[in-house]
């Protein structure tokens, strides 16, 4: 369970950072950037600790290609475009809902079994990660059926994402396959297209008041640097290190489903860094995705999808 709690722990930092980072860039290029160099990164270390470039088969290019489209370009350009016009918060809560996409798509494309105790730790947790919704004021809600570009865009990140670690699974499991290499050149190819797109949007007119605006949409070099850092160290090297030994012992969907706390640490960071209130619903929260995830947990290993 503890690599769970210091995954979320990590992953909600990123949402207050890249938040930070979009104040003095676009997505596209803030995206551009961080996957080109975390994607150098995970190549030289692949280098230096293997050292064996074994050739890829033709499906293992495929996956590959999957990996870049939907785990890094397509779900994190959305997330971030998001997270431009979304409280971080409420784009960390959107990002909570990943263990239903998860699961729909494991069932659908890996066939993997749904029991009642699954169904009934998926809902626990859920209600769980809705509570500070209904609770407070900190997060915003619309009424039924309304919702916005924004969001929509959001829970098409948390569908990209879902898919994008079922085939990250596959390769790392099936395919046997080093998580260095995969997320190196995932991330590298998925920053050559960010920043292919970036060139491409800002010659169709982008946005103004950046400085070299086609090819360097930065307001402020200094904080873009620091704020870009923090997001590579902290979410490229620790955190995909820490998904990479997560999906090797446990299943995609347990995996989005352990990120249920990931809100919960947001809010806690707000609370610690930015003084605002934490009511008793957060700690109500806490309990009910800690049981849900424990719930299912057990099941999962009961049906040997963990190792």
């Amino acid at each position: 369970m503890i690599p769970f709690f210091l995954l979320s722990a990590l992953s909600a930092s990123t949402f207050t950072l890249g938040k930070e980072a979009l104040n003095y860039t676009t997505p596209l290029f803030l995206i551009a950037i961080r996957f080109l160099c975390a994607g150098v990164l995970f190549l030289l270390f692949f280098h230096v600790v293997d050292g064996r470039w074994k050739s890829m088969h033709r499906l293992d290019w495929l996956l590959t290609l999957k990996i870049v489209i939907f785990a890094f370009l397509g779900g994190y350009f959305l997330e971030f475009w998001a997270l431009n016009h979304l409280p971080s918060s409420k784009t960390a809560l959107l990002s909570s809902f990943g263990p239903v996409m998860a699961a729909l798509l494991s069932y659908i494309f890996l066939r993997e079994v749904v029991t009642p105790k699954k169904i009934v730790g998926l809902l626990i947790s859920i209600v769980g990660c809705i509570l500070p919704l209904l609770a407070t004021d900190f997060y915003t809600i619309h009424k039924f059926p309304y919702i916005s570009v924004p969001e929509l865009a959001m829970l098409g990140a948390v569908a990209c994402f879902a898919y994008g670690w079922i085939v990250i699974r596959v390769a790392l499991k099936d395919r046997h396959l080093s998580i260095l290499l995969v997320n190196g050149i995932g991330m590298f190819l998925g920053g050559l297209g960010a920043l292919f797109l970036s060139i491409i949007y800002q010659l169709s007119g982008g946005e103004p008041g950046f400085w070299f605006a086609t090819f360097f949409p930065v307001t402020s070099f200094s904080r873009f640097v620091l704020y870009t850092g923090s997001l590579i160290f902290i979410g490229n090297i620790c955190c995909y290190m820490l998904y990479g030994y997560i999906l090797k012992r446990y299943t995609a969907t347990m995996l989005t489903f352990g990120e249920l706390l990931t809100p919960l640490f947001a809010a806690l960071y707000g609370w610690l860094f930015l003084n605002e209130r934490v009511g008793i619903n957060f700690f109500f929260s806490l309990a009910a995705i800690t049981l849900g995830l424990f719930l299912y947990y057990q099941e999962e290993h009961r049906l040997g999808y963990i190792e």
